[in-house]
C-alpha cells in the first residue's frame, strides 16, 4: 500500500505546482499587429506572423508578458531604452523580426543604428539566447544589416522561409551528432548578402570527455522498487511545487518591468509616444 499512497501524493503535488507554474508560460507572448495579405510571405512554418515570432524572441529576456503593438501610419517601433538592453534586443535577428512587423502592416522601420544605439554589445547574424520553442524563425531574418544598416523587405523576400531555425532543430542536431565525449550545441548562421542568400547551419562542438562504467544491480533484500520509486517521484514532485509556489509569490509581488507599465492599460497615451521615452514595447513618429 505504501507504493500508492507516495504515488496519489505526489500526483496531487504535481497538480498543485501545475496550477501555480503553467500560466507563467503561457501568457509569455503575443502580438496585437496585423500583416496585411500582400506579406503572407513572412508567415513562417507554423503559420506565424513576424510580429508573433519578434514577440517569442523578445520575451525570452523578459520576464513580463511582451505583447507587440500594432502600428498606425508613418509610427515605428525603436530599440531597447539605456536601461532595457538586453542580449535579446540587441540580436540583427530580433531587429529584422521588428523591421518586418513593421512592414507588413504598411508602417515605416527604423535603421540598425538606431535600433542597437543602446546596446554595449551586439550580435549581428546570431541570437545567443537560443531560439524559444513553440516559434520557428525564417531564414530571411539573418540577413546582414549590420552591414547594409536597414531591413531589405525585397532581399527577405527572394531568400525565402527556409530552412528555419527552431529549438527542435538544434536538439536534435545534438542528438544526432552526440558521442561519447559528449557534445554542446551552439546556433550559428551566416548571413544573408546583397545578391543571394546562404543557409543557416547548425553545429555541436565537442566539450568534454566522459568515461562510464557500469555497475551491477544489487541483489538479495533491499527495500521493494515500488517504495522507491514513490519515494523519489514524491521528493522531486514535492520540490517544484515549493520552486513553483515561490516563483508564482515573487512573480506576484514583483514590481512591474517598464514593458508591463507601458502597455498597462491605465496609461493608453504611452503606447505611441513623441520619442521622449526609448522604449521596446513605443513606437514613435519618425
Amino acid at each position: 500500500m505504501l507504493p500508492c499512497r507516495n504515488l496519489l501524493s505526489s500526483f496531487a503535488i504535481l497538480a498543485t505546482a501545475l496550477f501555480f507554474v503553467a500560466p507563467v508560460g503561457i501568457v509569455a507572448q503575443s502580438s496585437q499587429a496585423t500583416c496585411l495579405p500582400p506579406y503572407g510571405w513572412m508567415t513562417n512554418g507554423k503559420g506565424q506572423s513576424p510580429c508573433l515570432v519578434a514577440a517569442y524572441l523578445i520575451s525570452v529576456c523578459d520576464v513580463a508578458p511582451f505583447v507587440v503593438q500594432p502600428l498606425p501610419p508613418t509610427y515605428h517601433y525603436i530599440g531597447p531604452y539605456a536601461g532595457g538592453q538586453s542580449t535579446c534586443a540587441c540580436s540583427t535577428i530580433t531587429y529584422s523580426a521588428f523591421s518586418a512587423c513593421a512592414i507588413c502592416q504598411n508602417a515605416t522601420e527604423t535603421n540598425w543604428s538606431l535600433w542597437s544605439f543602446n546596446c554595449s554589445t551586439v550580435y549581428p547574424g546570431s541570437y545567443p539566447p537560443g531560439i524559444p520553442s513553440g516559434t520557428a524563425v525564417p531564414h530571411w531574418m539573418f540577413q546582414d544589416v549590420a552591414t547594409t544598416n536597414v531591413f531589405n523587405a525585397a532581399l527577405a523576400q527572394s531568400a525565402g522561409d527556409l530552412p528555419e531555425s527552431t529549438a527542435s532543430q538544434a536538439q536534435s542536431s545534438v542528438s544526432n551528432s552526440a558521442t561519447a565525449t559528449g557534445t554542446s550545441a551552439s546556433l550559428t548562421a551566416e548571413p544573408i548578402g546583397t545578391a543571394a542568400g546562404t543557409s543557416a547551419s547548425l553545429t555541436a562542438e565537442p566539450t568534454a570527455t566522459s568515461t562510464q562504467t557500469s555497475t551491477p544491480a544489487p541483489s538479495g533484500g533491499g527495500p521493494k522498487i515500488g517504495a522507491i520509486v514513490g519515494g523519489v517521484v514524491g521528493g522531486v514532485v514535492g520540490l517544484l511545487a515549493i520552486v513553483g509556489l515561490a516563483a508564482f509569490f515573487i512573480l506576484k509581488n514583483k514590481k512591474p518591468s517598464q514593458a508591463q507599465a507601458l502597455m498597462a492599460e491605465d496609461i493608453p497615451s504611452a503606447i505611441y509616444t513623441d520619442g521622449t521615452s526609448l522604449g521596446l514595447s513605443d513606437v514613435v513618429k519618425p
